[in-house]
């Protein structure tokens, strides 16, 4: 089979299983650059072999790319030798003596508590409702770990305000998960959303919008930062709960749903 064919192949795999459109970006990048790199050399798939891929990472390292950039679209070429295999279009994966290349462990940016705190001062010196939703979202993110994609996605209808919990309807890949509240956050949303508001159109009931609409992703945490003092990309909120939370047992998860480990709290109450 033609290379191009294979890969478009690929490509219509991942759209059939519902697979996000940065993934579906991440190959089309990665295995596009590959294809462009073995060019006419290797135009059936027959003919790929763990030297192309070697090759086709020291052209990126030659380049100048960063490791975890390099690491990333080996990961998709090889990720697309071992489907060509289950798909029975090769009997053997060509990529499976290739090993991922190192990527540096460099310690991920968090968030201090100080930081936290004025995080949260930036948005309780808004006394306009925008503050509270502001310290809404920020409390929920810190407390909860949510993606912020998944935070601005939320709706009212999520909340199980009983059994103190979200339901996250759409998150990484379109997977439906169930998120503890902690007892502090659910007091902030109840506040939030007992605030007076705007009455939605119907079916856009977004729980964390100031409008009928959903809130933009970076504009507005972009420039609270700013105001802060601290310019962090969205995964170190991610990162800083996960970091002080290795929850192992199912006790530490119950006594975390009591208490809401929410980073600068006593700003909020």
């Amino acid at each position: 089979m033609d290379v191009s064919k294979a890969i478009e192949r690929y490509l219509r795999h991942h759209r059939a299983e519902g697979s996000t459109a940065k993934t579906l970006q991440w190959h089309i990048t990665s295995l596009g650059q590959y294809a462009a790199f073995i060019g006419e050399e290797v135009s059936d798939v027959e003919d790929l072999a763990a030297d192309n891929l070697r090759a086709f990472i020291t052209h990126l390292q030659d380049r100048g790319l960063a490791q975890s950039s390099v690491a990333t679209r080996t990961r998709s070429v090889k990720a697309w030798g071992k489907w060509l295999v289950a798909e029975e279009y090769l009997t053997r994966d060509p990529f499976a003596r290739v090993k991922q290349p190192r990527v540096d462990d460099t310690p991920k940016p968090t968030f201090t508590p100080e930081e936290v705190d004025r995080l949260l001062v930036a948005c309780r010196s808004e006394t306009t409702r925008t503050g509270l939703r502001d310290i809404a979202m920020l409390v929920l993110l810190f407390s909860t770990g949510l993606r912020a994609s998944e935070v601005v996605g939320l709706r009212v209808g999520d909340i199980d305000w009983d059994k103190g919990v979200i339901t996250v309807q759409r998150g990484k890949g379109g997977k439906l998960r169930v998120v503890p509240l902690g007892r502090k956050v659910e007091r902030l949303l109840a506040k939030y959303l007992d605030s007076p508001r705007r009455k939605p159109k119907p079916g856009v009931c977004s729980c964390l919008s100031a409008t009928t609409g959903k809130l933009s992703r970076m504009t507005h945490y972009t420039k609270r930062s700013r105001h802060a003092g601290k310019r962090r990309e969205w995964k170190s909120i991610r990162t800083s709960f996960a970091i002080p939370a290795p929850f192992s047992t199912s006790a530490m998860v119950a006594d975390w749903k009591r208490c809401g480990p929410c980073w600068g709290i006593r700003l909020c109450e």
